[in-house]
């Protein structure tokens, strides 16, 4: 684990090099921004491992991508590709694939408005969305026990500050 100094080597104003900690140096925020990317990878791996195993035991026969894509779509119908990319943070290409994999599972469905392709989910996808959303509701309330409901909502503000900064670039 890391020990939470970071040790930065420039040079003097001699020109000579030496080491400091990252208190020395200034680089306190870098550190902590380290830490913070370092924490959130190792959740997310371990969150998308477990939800995986989560919705195969729901035997839903739909996979995590899957699910955020049909999430997306009930809760903002008529929505399109680009939006839920935009969104997503993935590629068209990649929304592509899984909106045909879920159209053609007869969960979501295209309507031509203009020149818009917009998404709504079936009826069959309400109900697997909501058959799923609430086990995986709870599944991942569960991920986050070490926090009480307070500290669970400072995270959630935190990350949605974060997320709405960086999407909206």
């Amino acid at each position: 684990m890391f020990s939470g100094k970071l040790f930065i080597t420039k040079p003097n104003v001699d020109n000579e090099v030496r080491t400091m900690t990252s208190s020395e140096s200034g680089c306190e925020n870098y550190n902590h921004a380290l830490n913070i990317y370092q924490s959130l990878v190792r959740l997310y791996r371990r969150n998308l491992q477990d939800t995986s195993q989560a919705l195969a035991d729901f035997s839903c026969q739909i996979n995590v991508p899957q699910f955020d894509l049909l999430s997306y779509i009930c809760e903002h119908p008529a929505t399109n590709q680009q939006e839920i990319a935009i969104q997503l943070c993935v590629t068209k290409g990649n929304v592509s694939q899984l909106l045909h994999k879920l159209e053609e599972n007869g969960y979501i469905k295209k309507e031509i408005q203009g020149r818009s392709h917009l998404l709504f989910p079936t009826s069959k996808g309400e109900d697997l969305y909501g058959k799923i959303a609430y086990d995986l509701s709870n599944f991942q309330r569960s991920f986050f026990n070490a926090l009480d409901n307070e500290e669970l909502a400072t995270l959630d503000q935190l990350l949605t500050k974060v997320c709405q900064d960086h999407l909206h670039k």
